[in-house]
């Protein structure tokens, strides 16, 4: 008579062990897959990326010497084999290392349509361009930074949405002017751009929640307020106001780094609309000498080291409120530097020139804006104009500020 009992139990034995079995490849899977599997793929070096159930590939190398690189097309007509477990059959994203003679030697890159993300252009100081395909989402951080050759960088016009994060584009030193697309983001609204001493223009394609307006680039807050977040350094001269208006919005803060390492700032003037800057924002402005803030409502309670780095002879006018405030600020100023605090002084409004006199020389700075509006691009600059606060620079204004002479 046949023992059932032995054959259920060979039965079970044998399932278990294969379940076992089983599990045991699927550990062994699991463990190859949770380290970097790497792979040659024509001159680059590829490793594999784990991503919802699939495995995609990511560029880590090139050993090629090619000066104008044109990455691989990301569907790939042949999966690439890891192992006997793990294959790719898209190339979705970009972090490359690169040698110290091929960040030499490389003046251009193109990238076709399908990456996602793109790093490690860092320090190619002969990449002259750039682009960047419409499905790409994100430009990690540093990732061209340094590329003190790069002049131009061509976005799609069909990017709906891409993140920038910080020091994406920091000290590119030929960059003249970029043109952005409408869903750009930038990670802590900070100014990825510093460092970019030539950069005179920002232009943001309208329709997203970042704007320009007269070559800055904005963050919309609300529908009446804005904030600052790059003053292209190339734009800047030793003298700055910071803008009060953009797009008819209201500026009230900076976002952070706006203007770090600036060489070229020495007096700034921190309009009576800004509540407060970003932490960084003046960081390193070694030539910062004068700041003037006409607000009573400034603080800096929210950021830290905003003028760490400005010059140690610098002079702070405020509010006597502000001036209180900020002189026992120890987090934003230089440790130890003999900043000083002194009220603001009060300011004659036909002195246009600010050379604490009212001559002929008011009239002609004020004719320089004759007919300039309130909803003009250069406002900023010719409101100092209005003297009678009518938004329009006017005969009105002329007459004023010669009734106004002051001296012989």
């Amino acid at each position: 008579m046949v023992d059932t009992k032995c054959i259920n139990c060979r039965s079970a034995g044998l399932f278990l062990m294969a379940i076992l079995a089983v599990l045991f490849a699927y550990t062994l899977i699991a463990q190859e897959s949770s380290y970097a599997l790497t792979a040659t793929y024509g001159d680059y070096q590829v490793k594999n990326v784990y991503d919802s159930g699939s495995y995609y590939a990511e560029i880590i190398g090139y050993s090629g010497s090619d000066t104008e690189l044109v990455l691989p097309d990301p569907e790939l007509s042949e999966p690439i084999e890891f192992n006997q477990y793990i294959s790719a059959s898209q190339i979705k994203t970009i972090n490359i290392a690169l040698t110290d003679a091929q960040k030499k030697s490389i003046k251009s890159v193109k990238i076709p349509e399908g990456y996602v993300e793109v790093n490690g252009f860092a320090g190619c100081t002969s990449l002259e361009s750039i682009n960047i395909p419409s499905q790409v989402t994100m430009l990690s951080a540093s990732a061209f930074k340094g590329c003190t050759g790069l002049t131009d960088i061509t976005f799609s016009e069909d990017s709906s949405r891409i993140a920038i994060n910080s020091m994406s584009f920091s000290g590119c030193t030929s960059l003249k002017t970029i043109s952005l697309p409408a869903g750009v983001t930038f990670g802590n609204n900070l100014n990825v751009f510093f460092g970019s001493t030539s950069l005179e223009e920002i232009n943001v394609k309208d329709g997203g929640t970042y704007f320009s307006d007269n070559g800055c680039l904005y963050k919309k807050i609300d529908d009446h307020t804005a904030m600052l977040i790059t003053y292209p350094e190339g734009k800047a001269g030793t003298k700055v106001t910071l803008p009060e208006k953009a797009a008819g919005l209201t500026v009230t803060s900076t976002g952070m780094h706006t203007f770090r390492n600036n060489q070229t700032i020495e007096e700034l003037i921190i309009p009576d609309s800004y509540t407060s800057v970003g932490t960084f924002s003046f960081d390193g402005c070694s030539n910062l000498k004068e700041i003037t803030i006409e607000g009573d409502d400034f603080s800096l309670e929210d950021s830290s080291y905003v003028f760490t780095g400005i010059s140690s002879e610098c002079t702070v006018y405020a509010s006597d409120a502000v001036k209180e405030k900020l002189s026992q600020d120890t987090d934003n100023f230089p440790t130890g530097a003999s900043v000083t605090f002194e009220s603001a002084p009060e300011k004659n409004i036909y002195d246009i020139t600010g050379d604490s006199a009212v001559d002929l020389l008011d009239v002609a700075a004020a004719q320089v804006f004759y007919m300039a509006k309130a909803a003009d691009e250069n406002w900023d600059k010719a409101k100092a104009a209005d003297v009678n606060g009518d938004e329009i620079i006017n005969i009105q204004d002329l007459i004023e500020i010669v009734a106004n002479f002051t001296g012989e």
